[in-house]
């Protein structure tokens, strides 16, 4: 994944902004300024959607990989709460020893 299409993917998640966020005149403006050609770059929201799941694959993919290969058992803690506007959600933890010995914690985000 080029730098720039990780660095949309990852602003746009972490952040939780919408993907019409690409599509925003204020958005394309603000980028052109650090970048002037930005809007050969700039995809449409379909796009963005697109290269979100392509990222979770890959990443998925990329952890599956890395537990086959754990040295130790692998070990799930679990984190139930309610959320102010009463929704259940679910954090999971995998503890692991990976193949050069480091304790490893891999965090799932949120289930609802």
């Amino acid at each position: 994944m080029a730098p720039f299409k990780r660095a949309l993917v990852a602003f746009i998640v972490i952040c939780q902004l919408p993907f019409a966020l690409v599509g925003n005149a204020f958005f394309i403006e603000f980028l052109s300024i650090i970048f002037p050609k930005i809007e050969t770059l700039i995809p449409c929201r379909l796009t963005i959607k697109n290269w979100i799941l392509e990222s979770y694959k890959e990443r998925k993919g990329k952890l599956k990989e890395e537990l086959q290969r754990a040295a130790s058992m692998i070990h799930f803690s679990f984190d139930l709460w309610t959320s102010p506007n009463y929704l259940a959600l679910l954090g999971v933890v995998a503890h692991y020893v990976d193949e050069v010995g480091q304790n490893q914690s891999v965090i799932d985000a949120p289930l609802k």
